[in-house]
């Protein structure tokens, strides 16, 4: 009677499940009791050498023990710097320590963002330091870390004559200036500039080291005419988009007399309002009936109270959404670059002919 012998395969995925199966078949086939006239089956000869060299093409292709433990040490590396990386993001906005509950957690949908809300994470309480271990000094304090959008303040020059004077001028140059204006001023004197440069716009935007310089900056603003007679304060606005507003409704070219109004119909809802601006968010249009309007609040928590009631206007609730300039595309007209606009661009003009045409020049007209 012709021995069973054990029939195989290419064997499982995985190289040890492989290897082990592999193993338990030659086993079998050493187990079979053939003599002399019991030869093994060409086919199966032929099924156990496919089955190893599958094994030996797994084994070739697994990574060198080196190679896995430079992988791994990458990894632990980019972990930490993921991690520094979140607490330090999380020390700026002030979300530390703060636990998860209704307001900033809603059970995996985020909701729509407000200004009150950014004005919380940015300027609310700091979070608290950890306890100081025994051993260090009682005088020694953990810095606080702040984004530097907080710690800008930024002056409108109105000359022209002293825009293009300050262009010509080093950016040491003009934080050695600004630092002088700044000391001449008895109630800002205090106040320490880390940086300070000239935009593309002739605004001079300072950064000072804290938010409490910076608050101190706006509200003594005695130090803003060392960098100009006309120079003024840019004071930070939240806007709000306004929809379905009838555009037979509203006069916006009466700035005043429409913000009067609206801070009329809103007055319980909005009673300390103060609105900077009010304008349409496209080009005004005489044949829309309706459209959306951008209201610029100085108060972030009055904008964030207009965003969650909506706003009265003409005897109607009208749906509100935060504003974020942001959104909108600036590009260039001289350049066709993004990001700033013709007036701010300091390229030559792009020619619409190839560079090395001359044009020729045309003949004298005979009179």
């Amino acid at each position: 009677m012709a021995p069973k012998w054990p029939q195989v395969n290419n064997g499982p995925e995985h190289i040890n499940e492989h290897a082990a199966y592999l193993r338990e078949a030659c086993n079998q086939l050493q187990a079979v009791d053939r003599g002399r006239q019991n030869q093994v089956p060409w086919n199966i000869v032929h099924s156990f050498i496919a089955s190893t060299i599958e094994l030996a093409d797994k084994v070739i292709q697994q990574p060198a023990m080196s190679e896995i433990l430079h992988h791994i040490q990458d990894t632990a590396k980019c972990t930490q710097n993921i991690q520094r990386d979140v607490s330090v993001i999380k020390n700026s906005v002030g979300i530390g320590t703060a636990p998860l509950n209704s307001a900033n957690f809603s059970g995996g949908r985020a909701a729509a963002a407000t200004w009150a809300q950014v004005a919380a994470r940015v300027n609310g309480p700091h979070p608290i330091p950890p306890p100081i271990p025994s051993n260090a000094r009682s005088t020694e304090t953990q810095p606080t870390i702040t984004a530097y959008k907080d710690r800008a303040v930024t002056v409108k020059l109105k000359d022209r004559g002293i825009s293009q004077r300050f262009r010509t001028l080093s950016t040491v140059m003009i934080k050695h200036k600004v630092e002088a204006s700044i000391r001449e001023n008895t109630d800002t004197k205090s106040v320490e500039v880390v940086a300070a440069h000239q935009l593309k716009s002739g605004d001079i935007q300072i950064f000072t080291s804290s938010t409490a310089n910076a608050t101190k900056l706006r509200e003594h603003r005695g130090w803003i005419s060392g960098l100009g007679e006309h120079a003024e304060l840019i004071v930070p606005t939240y806007g709000v988009i306004v929809h379905g507003i009838s555009t037979n409704s509203i006069n916006i070219k009466d700035q005043k007399a429409t913000i009067q109004h609206i801070l009329a119909d809103n007055h319980t809802v909005i009673p300390e309002a103060e609105i900077s601006y009010i304008g349409w968010l496209t080009r005004e249009s005489p044949l829309k009936r309706a459209s959306s309007i951008v209201v610029e609040f100085k108060d972030p928590e009055m904008a964030n109270a207009i965003i969650y009631t909506g706003m009265a206007w003409e005897g109607q609730i009208h749906i509100c959404q935060l504003y974020d300039r942001a959104c909108r595309i600036k590009q260039c007209f001289r350049c066709y670059n993004y990001g700033h606009i013709g007036a701010q661009c300091d390229q030559l003009r792009h020619a619409a002919i190839a560079p090395n045409y001359t044009r020729p020049r045309t003949a004298a007209r005979k009179e």
